[in-house]
């Protein structure tokens, strides 16, 4: 065979991804409205996603007792949500959890388990991407039955 060998062309997106830390800072703008909106109360948000809500909370308040006392064990809580709101009126905590990958089942358990043990007033998981192929109706139930 004589024909000359075709050359394969790959075809490069340029895509722009984004990272993770990179929705933090538009997360942390959007649940301070969202508080203020929803809630008329002030409040602050911190990007948490460094630290253990515990170092977090010992290393930028003075006291924490408050917050100690709103969520049990924190002292020895390991949990690193990404994105924590704070009522500055009502004390109410509210968690991001934000990805970049498609929601799925392991996404939806940290949120998830970060929620029951801390009992942040509001939780929320933000992506990027959209949702796994997943029976959500199934996966709700068994979740409902846990309480």
């Amino acid at each position: 065979n004589l024909s000359p060998k075709k050359k394969k062309v790959s075809k490069i997106k340029n895509r722009s991804k984004i990272s993770e830390q990179q929705t933090y800072k538009p997360l942390v703008f959007w649940l301070k409205n969202y508080i203020k909106e929803k809630y008329k109360e002030d409040s602050e948000a911190f990007d948490t996603s460094a630290q253990t809500l515990n170092n977090f909370f010992s290393s930028n308040f003075e006291s924490f007792v408050k917050f100690e006392d709103q969520i049990k064990n924190l002292e020895d809580l390991d949990i690193r949500p990404d994105i924590v709101g704070i009522s500055k009126v009502s004390n109410k905590l509210f968690f991001i959890e934000s990805k970049v990958v498609s929601i799925g089942i392991k996404e939806v358990g940290q949120i998830w388990a970060y929620s029951i043990i801390a009992d942040p007033f509001e939780s929320f998981l933000i992506s990027t991407k959209g949702q796994e192929e997943v029976d959500w109706i199934k996966f709700l139930s068994s979740i409902t039955m846990v309480y």
